[in-house]
C-alpha cells in the first residue's frame, strides 16, 4: 500500500485475498467503532477492510487505528474530496477481486460476508456488481419495491429506481475490482447517480434479496463532505449541476423511456441548478427539451418561472421541496 496506509497492526496481509471492504470516513470518532466490529468479527483469512479518512477534523484516525486486525488498514486524504473520491481512492488501494463499500455509520448484518462471498461464487461472469437490499432503523427494507431480481440490465436498474423514486431505494454494492477500473468512481462531489448509471450501462448487476447492512440515521450528515461552502452556489451544487447534465446529455433517452418520473425529475432539479447559477438560456433550452419528451409542463413551467425570478426564489423553493418530502416520509413511516 502507499506510503501513507497506515496499518493498524504489526500483522501482514495474507496472499488471496477474495473481497476487499471499503469504508469512506469524515468525522466519524464516535460512530466507525460499531462498524468495524461488524465487519472485523465476520473477516476471514479472504477479506481485508481497508478505511479511507477523508481528511477528517476529529479523531477518526485515532478511532480506527484502536483497533488490530491484521487485515484492516487506513488511509489518509490530504484533503476532503467527498464520499465518491474516498470510495475510489479504497479501490486503488483493494487486493480483492471484488470489493464491497460500507458507509462509517452503518454496519454489516451477522453473516454477511458469508452471505456475499457465496453471492460472489455464484455470479455471472458478465455481472459487474452485486447487489443486496439494505434494513433501516426504522424497519423498511430498501429498495422498497423491487420489480425482478436476478441479473438487471440498464434499462431493469432504470426501472428499479425510476419505481423507487422518493422513496427508500439505497442498496448494498459489492463489485468487481475490474469493473471498477473501466467504470472508476468519479474524483468529484456530484452524486453517485451519475456513477452507477454508467457502470450499469457497461455491465450487468445481480439483485439478490437478502438485506444484509443495516443503515442507521444517528449520524449528523451521510455525506463524507465539509460543510464549508454557500449552500446557494457551492462546489458540490456546481459538481451536481455538471453531472445532471451529463446524465441529461447521455441516458436522458433511456431514462425518458424506461424511467420517466425519474428523468422528470432529474430535468427539474437540473433547470432549477441552472437558475441558481444565473444560466437563464439554459434553463430554457431544458424546459424545451422536457416539453418535447412529455414531461409535465404545469411542473416545469413553475420550476422555469421560480428560475427566472431569481436564485434566492429557487432555493427557497427546494427548501420546501425538501421540507414537504420529508413530512410526507416522515408520516408514512409512523
Amino acid at each position: 500500500m502507499s506510503q501513507d496506509a497506515l496499518s493498524s497492526s504489526d500483522g501482514q496481509l495474507s496472499d488471496g485475498i477474495d473481497l476487499t471492504i471499503v469504508v469512506p470516513v469524515y468525522n466519524r470518532a464516535a460512530l466507525i467503532g460499531r462498524c468495524l466490529r461488524s465487519c472485523l468479527a465476520q473477516a476471514g483469512e479472504n477479506v481485508e477492510v481497508i478505511v479511507v479518512d477523508d481528511a477528517s477534523t476529529d479523531d477518526s484516525v485515532a478511532a480506527v487505528r484502536a483497533f488490530s486486525h491484521p487485515r484492516l488498514s487506513v488511509l489518509v486524504q490530504e484533503r476532503n474530496k467527498g464520499v465518491c473520491s474516498a470510495r475510489g481512492r479504497g479501490v486503488s488501494e483493494a487486493r480483492g477481486e471484488w470489493v464491497a463499500f460500507v458507509d462509517s455509520d452503518d454496519e454489516l448484518a451477522g453473516g454477511a460476508i458469508d452471505t456475499l462471498l457465496a453471492a460472489i461464487r455464484e455470479c455471472p461472469e458478465d455481472c459487474g456488481a452485486i447487489y443486496h437490499r439494505d434494513l433501516h432503523t426504522d424497519g423498511v427494507v430498501s429498495p422498497v419495491t423491487v420489480p425482478r431480481y436476478g441479473k438487471l440490465r440498464y434499462e431493469d436498474y432504470i426501472e428499479l429506481m425510476n419505481v423507487n423514486l422518493h422513496r427508500y431505494k439505497d442498496v448494498f454494492q459489492c463489485m468487481r475490482a475490474s469493473a471498477l477500473k473501466e467504470v472508476p468512481w468519479p474524483e468529484n462531489r456530484a452524486p453517485e447517480t451519475e456513477f452507477h448509471l454508467n457502470f450499469v450501462r457497461r455491465f450487468p448487476v445481480l439483485m439478490r434479496e437478502p438485506a444484509i447492512y443495516l443503515v442507521h440515521d444517528d449520524a449528523d450528515a451521510r455525506l463524507s463532505t465539509a460543510q464549508t461552502l454557500s449552500p446557494s452556489r457551492s462546489e458540490a451544487e456546481l459538481e451536481r449541476l455538471h453531472s445532471l447534465e451529463r446524465i441529461i446529455d447521455d441516458h436522458g433517452d433511456a431514462l425518458r423511456v424506461h424511467g420517466p418520473a425519474l428523468w422528470e425529475h432529474m430535468l427539474t432539479n437540473l433547470i432549477s441548478l441552472e437558475a441558481i447559477f444565473g444560466r437563464k438560456e439554459k434553463m430554457r433550452e431544458l424546459y424545451s427539451y422536457g416539453i418535447r419528451g412529455g414531461a409535465r409542463k404545469l411542473r416545469l413551467v413553475l420550476v422555469l418561472a421560480a428560475g427566472l425570478l431569481g436564485p434566492t426564489v429557487v432555493v427557497r423553493m427546494r427548501f420546501l421541496y425538501k421540507y414537504l418530502r420529508t413530512f410526507r416520509h416522515s408520516s408514512a413511516s409512523t
